[in-house]
């Protein structure tokens, strides 16, 4: 969840929103509609629908956004902090909604017919709610005319967003959470029918899961229709007609927008990174909040990688277990294991030499990385012990000779398990004979080396003493 930077202001009075600057995301833009300021709830005049142009401009509210609720006489939404400022509660008690009836508006700005569009709206739906079929925004024809496919409306239903076009839907999940979440409908360029519609949540493209069938999109076009609104919280047929309270959207809305054009995946991840980057920071009328930083961009995704077991012999089998965080989008491990699933998971390597494992996750908000080390140890050569050539020696001289070994794992011990030394010689567990001797004579033995896995190797000396 994305939070803001707020200070108290004074209560001014907000005198609209200007535009920032060139953005992109202006292109294009016909209809904006900021419920952060406080005026769609207080009747202020502020910013609403733009002009063919695509201009943002401010229009009085008295005639142009109406409360709604059925029979066009219900409740008026409720202002609620968010982090924008404010936002306006939905279905708390009534089907409180905006309305927009103007006849005229179609014809000349909303999208018609098959034409590409994208509709998004930023929502906070109440997870203790449960209700059916509520409504997020909509435009088109209402209940008196029943043409498929010339309704385009955005709703939730049961643990889905759910586009609907009058008597077919189709459905992408969504599960609330009690967090804000920027959702979307985009109708492509060269879409035809409804399962053409694309589903974005976050900024993220989110696949369909179920549909009901395939209806032509074919937006109501007749100039002449006085029914044709565009409504928030509501289906917009309330407004004639009056509906159930399941109808209302339960939950808040800080803003909503259309545009005659499908943004892209890139544009959908930066209208999400900052929903009103492209207008001044709002000052409410109401309480004189005034947000001074947008919202902190996502941390970018973690990772933990482990091998076990980490020392291996050659030949032999280690697994790598990973985990993440914050949802990456890609993982990729190399030394030619590849992609492998972002959200954890296991592999099993068999490298020849000890070899570091390197697991990069990547979403749109950065990259991570981590890694593990596999050790592969060498197989020590047969322990082979060894005279090493002793020499003669002589009573009364001293005397010193080094027994060796080779392979195993060092370090070695000696120990004469046979025969005797020279009178006078000592032999030291590091395969060093000395001392001075005493007699004369042929001296036979055998010496027994150990290395430090206890591996044995034995192996029979002698040492002639003369006089």
């Amino acid at each position: 969840m994305r939070t803001g930077i707020f200070r108290q202001g004074h209560g001014k009075p907000s005198q609209g929103l200007q535009l920032r600057g060139s953005n992109h995301l202006t292109d294009g833009l016909i209809a904006f509609v900021p419920l952060n300021t406080g005026e769609a709830h207080e009747g202020r005049a502020g910013p609403g629908i733009a002009n063919k142009t695509m201009d943002i401009g401010p229009y009085p509210f008295s005639t142009q956004w109406q409360p709604g609720g059925q029979t066009g006489a219900g409740g008026v939404p409720l202002p609620v902090s968010s982090p924008w400022g404010l936002s306006e509660r939905f279905g708390q008690s009534n089907d409180e909604y905006l309305i927009y009836p103007a006849s005229t508006l179609y014809a000349t700005v909303f999208p018609t017919g098959a034409q590409p569009r994208t509709m998004s709206a930023l929502i906070r739906r109440y997870t203790s709610e449960s209700v059916a079929d509520e409504f997020i925004f909509n435009y088109g024809q209402n209940a008196f005319h029943t043409t498929n496919g010339a309704f385009f409306s955005l709703l939730y239903n049961f643990g889905n967003l759910r586009f609907y076009d009058n008597t077919t839907f189709v459905n992408a999940s969504f599960v609330p959470d009690s967090h804000w979440h920027l959702v979307s409908l985009v109708f492509p360029v060269g879409g035809t029918v409804n399962t053409d519609i694309l589903f974005y949540i976050d900024g993220m493209l989110t696949p369909h899961t179920s549909n009901t069938g395939t209806t032509t999109i074919n937006t109501i076009t007749e100039a002449a229709r006085n029914d044709r609104t565009y409504a928030i919280g509501q289906y917009n047929g309330a407004y004639a007609t009056g509906l159930a309270f399941d109808e209302a959207f339960h939950g808040l809305i800080a803003g909503a927008w259309v545009w005659n054009r499908a943004l892209s995946a890139a544009e959908q991840n930066s209208h999400w990174q900052d929903p009103f980057q492209m207008i001044a920071r709002p000052r409410s009328y109401i309480t004189g909040i005034e947000v001074l930083a947008p919202p902190p961009p996502n941390p970018p995704p973690t990772c933990s990688i482990f091998s076990s077991p980490g020392t291996i012999n050659p030949g032999d089998t280690s697994t790598l277990t990973w985990t993440t965080a914050n949802t990456p989008d890609t993982a990729d491990i190399d030394n030619g294991i590849g992609s492998v699933n972002p959200l954890g998971g296991t592999v099993d390597v068999t490298p020849t030499t000890t070899t570091t494992y390197v697991l990069t996750v990547e979403n749109v908000d950065g990259a991570s990385t981590c890694e593990a080390t596999i050790i592969v140890q060498e197989i020590p050569g047969e322990l082979e012990g060894q005279c090493n050539n002793p020499p003669s020696g002589r009573v009364g001289v001293d005397y010193t000779h080094t027994f060796i070994a080779t392979g195993g794992v060092p370090a070695y011990t000696y120990t004469i398990i046979a025969g005797i030394l020279p009178i006078g010689l000592t032999l030291a567990s590091n395969g060093v004979v000395s001392g001075i001797p005493l007699l004369r004579g042929m001296y036979f033995f055998t010496v027994q080396a150990t290395d430090s896995n206890g591996l044995i190797s034995t192996f029979s000396c002698n040492i002639p003493i003369a006089c």
